[in-house]
């Protein structure tokens, strides 16, 4: 059954054994720290999920060689993060090559 994108009654998941990740790709889009600080608050806040993680520099922060840290996105820490520009996941606008294949992030 396919179902639309909208909030449901039903969840399909246990929320407090979620951890939830956040991957920004591409250009640079204005107010896109908005949107991380919203997912990361309503997750927490609205569904009880207790870990957001932020993979940083797109694509590239999935790829283990590259040895870029995940971020801990805590509602603290996301706080004030829409008062900034640009976006606190810090991506990368260029290609990453991995294991003979390219990726565009």
């Amino acid at each position: 059954m396919l179902r639309g994108g909208r909030p449901s009654h039903e969840d399909f998941f246990e929320p407090k054994e979620t951890i939830c990740a956040i991957v920004t790709c591409g250009g640079l889009c204005p107010g896109l720290n908005d949107v991380i600080r919203s997912v990361v608050m309503q997750a927490y806040y609205r569904y009880g999920v207790p870990r957001t993680l932020g993979i940083p520099y797109g694509f590239e922060g999935l790829i283990a060689d590259y040895g870029h840290r995940l971020i801990n996105l805590t509602p603290t820490y996301v706080t004030n993060i829409h008062r900034f520009g640009g976006t606190t996941l810090w991506h990368l606008a260029r290609a990453c090559r991995t294991s003979g294949a390219w990726w565009n992030s």
